[in-house]
């Protein structure tokens, strides 16, 4: 099947296989193309993380780095979004900005990938507009934004993996600090196999409890919806409820990985996503937040197929 991708081109985590074919993960190369997405986030303007490479673990060999080779922006916000620091949040609606390009790779098994971020080159633009020199971006964790699923690299094929960062869940304000924490809210999806979800909102729910639209979670399995905290479930990915272009209010989740036969998933809205607070540390005792979900749904998501979920 042919689809079509919204691609800017400099050119939890699953286990993920090559792009089709008959390649084999015994010895040989093949080729990897990494692109980056990203979903929206209402409480700033801009988040650009300076990215210097991808690091990759090679099972039973050593971790091996591939710079990434984007042009140097200027320091003022507002710059192209193709550039470094790259401004995570422009990568919305699809849109895919490859940082590998057909890079050789030994055929195998990878344990983990890893964006290697300075956090010194790295900014905020928060609502207010600018540049806040006062305030820290900082990448906490020692493993940096790593994933700790990995992915197949198969002899004479191309692997083509999305690596989908979900600022609602990765980036967290240190309350009565200037200091924002960027945690690794990746996923990874393989494009040889993925979905959709989109939907509408009914203009009662966002005249009513609803008035800033709303946020959809979107959870793997059939679950009951929690919220953003440090233990399961966890939302997958979040999505903004927003004025649709015919009218109305609607929703778009893209790159949802769907696997051969079709994989499960629990969709959810929330009035109340602002008062889920992101937690700043791992500390697994943290107490629910507390926020109510309407009308929870499952769904089963196929390849190349976008289904509809409608509150």
């Amino acid at each position: 099947m042919r689809r079509e991708f919204n691609l800017l081109t400099l050119t939890g985590a699953v286990l993920l296989a090559g792009c089709g074919g008959s390649g084999s993960s015994d010895g040989g190369t093949g080729t990897l193309t990494l692109g980056l997405t990203d979903a929206p986030v209402e409480d700033v303007l801009e988040l650009r993380l300076y990215i210097e490479g991808a690091t990759v673990k090679r099972r039973g060999g050593p971790p091996e780095t591939y710079p990434i080779d984007l042009v140097d922006c200027a320091s003022a916000p507002g710059e192209a979004d193709d550039c470094n620091p790259v401004n995570l949040l422009a990568l919305q609606d699809g849109l895919i900005l490859t940082v590998l390009a057909d890079q050789p790779m030994l055929a195998g098994e990878y344990e983990w990938l890893r964006l290697d971020v300075d956090d010194s080159r790295s900014y905020v633009v928060e609502d207010s507009g600018g540049i806040n020199p006062d305030i820290d971006v900082r990448v906490p964790s020692q493993r940096g934004l790593q994933l700790s699923g990995g992915f197949t690299i198969l002899a004479g094929n191309t692997t083509n993996l999305v690596m989908d960062w979900d600022a609602r869940q990765g980036l967290a304000h240190s309350v009565g600090t200037d200091s924002y924490i960027v945690k690794p809210s990746i996923r990874l999806t393989d494009l040889a196999q993925w979905g959709s979800i989109e939907g509408s909102v009914a203009d009662t729910i966002v005249d009513g409890d609803c008035p800033d639209g709303g946020v959809v979670y979107v959870f793997e399995g059939d679950v009951e919806p929690d919220d953003i905290d440090n233990n399961d479930p966890n939302p997958l990915v979040t999505a903004a409820v927003e004025p649709a272009d015919r009218g109305g209010f609607g929703y778009k989740v893209h790159y949802l990985p769907s696997g051969e036969t079709g994989m499960t998933y629990t969709v959810a809205l929330t009035c109340e996503a602002s008062n889920d607070l992101v937690p700043i540390t791992e500390d697994p005792t943290d107490s629910d937040d507390g926020i109510a979900f309407v009308a929870p749904q499952t769904t089963v998501v196929t390849d190349g197929q976008t289904n509809r979920v409608d509150f």
